[in-house]
């Protein structure tokens, strides 16, 4: 892929897909808005919500690199509150069929953002 000056040279960029599934003090504590919070700052898309067994699950496309950082990201290392004890990160083929990002609360689905929003 060229680049924006003649000669440069960019690195094809690879699109992944992640289902990560995240175990510990993660329910009651604010972890849905501090997930919310890494994908504003990393503009993946995806969605998220808790699943019946406390545990909170994450899907989400973007990058390799991107999802790298937001993986290291929602380990919320260091916060006085949250307490991830487990991560499961599959990786996948991305689908593209996200065009934002989403949580999940008691069935309804809350959009943070969409792709070409202003803010984003």
């Amino acid at each position: 892929m060229m680049g924006r000056f003649k000669g440069e040279m960019y690195p094809p960029i690879t699109m992944m897909r992640m289902t990560a599934i995240i175990r510990g003090r993660v329910q009651g504590v604010g972890y849905r808005c501090f997930v919310t919070d890494c994908v504003l700052k990393t503009g993946i898309t995806g969605h998220g919500g808790d699943l019946p067994d406390g545990a909170v699950m994450i899907m989400a496309e973007g990058d390799d690199e991107t999802l790298k950082k937001y993986i290291k990201m929602v380990q919320a290392e260091g916060d006085s509150l949250v307490h991830v004890e487990g991560l499961e990160v599959p990786g996948s083929k991305p689908t593209g069929e996200f065009s934002g990002f989403g949580i999940r609360r008691r069935g309804h689905m809350r959009i943070y953002y969409r792709s070409g929003d202003p803010e984003s």
